[in-house]
């Protein structure tokens, strides 16, 4: 089996870039040759392979003989450098084109999931007012139910303030207020009781008593004086 193909390869040069062109056309018989072009489409897809082919076994050959020189490898590591840039720079442009449609995803104005959100959250009967609803209006709210626990007439609060309650607040003002009064009586009473010598009404009796003797004594004296002098003799 026979595969022929014609090439058209380009020689770029190392500084201006000038391409040469070189056609071949080429006859091979050789069985893994002749096996690996038969299975490319004729026409450029072959010359492509054919082309690539050539260069790696020019290249190949050329080292094996001990031609691949500095200006090749530099050549050949800008192409990889370029071939690093490009595939670099795609993955920015794909990167930042994901991004920005995760942006306009999350933040556009008019479909953004960010201002669906806020809108279902601030809107009238929204899902913001139901929170609120719930926590502070009616009388089922969290908010009604806790002060209802804590000042509620079941609330412990309420019954310490009752009025009837037996270990209320009241009750326990009422009996410190009976206590004092009883206290004040009973001290009150204690200074009029004359079987207490130092009770006030005691010390008053024993002070009139003294001052009566005191004025019954300087009575006697002042009748006796009187008497004297109104005396005949």
């Amino acid at each position: 089996m026979v595969a022929a193909t014609s090439l058209d390869t380009s020689m770029p040069g190392p500084a201006n870039e000038n391409a040469g062109r070189v056609r071949v056309v080429i006859v091979s018989t050789d069985p893994e040759v002749v096996a690996e072009l038969s299975r490319r489409a004729e026409g450029a897809e072959r010359e492509t392979f054919a082309t690539h082919a050539l260069r790696i076994g020019v290249l190949a050959m050329r080292q094996a003989a001990g031609g691949l020189d500095a200006q090749t490898i530099q050549r050949e590591g800008e192409r990889l450098l370029s071939s690093v840039r490009e595939v670099l720079s795609a993955h920015a442009s794909r990167a930042g084109g994901e991004i920005g449609e995760m942006l306009v995803r999350y933040f556009d104005p008019a479909s953004g999931l960010l201002p669906q959100r806020l809108e279902r959250l601030l809107e009238r009967d929204g899902e913001l007012e139901a929170l609120l609803t719930k926590h502070l209006e009616t009388e089922r709210s969290t908010l009604a139910q806790t002060l209802a626990a804590h000042v509620g007439q079941e609330s412990p609060l309420l019954k310490l303030l009752a009025p009837g309650q037996a270990g209320g607040l009241v009750q326990s003002i009422a009996r410190t207020i009976d206590d004092a009064l009883h206290t004040q009586r009973d001290a009150v009473l204690t200074q009029f009781s004359l079987d207490r010598p130092d009770s006030a009404l005691s010390r008053l009796l024993d002070e009139v008593g003294a001052a009566n003797d005191k004025l019954r004594g300087a009575l006697a004296g002042d009748v006796g004086a009187i008497a004297k002098e109104l005396s005949a003799d």
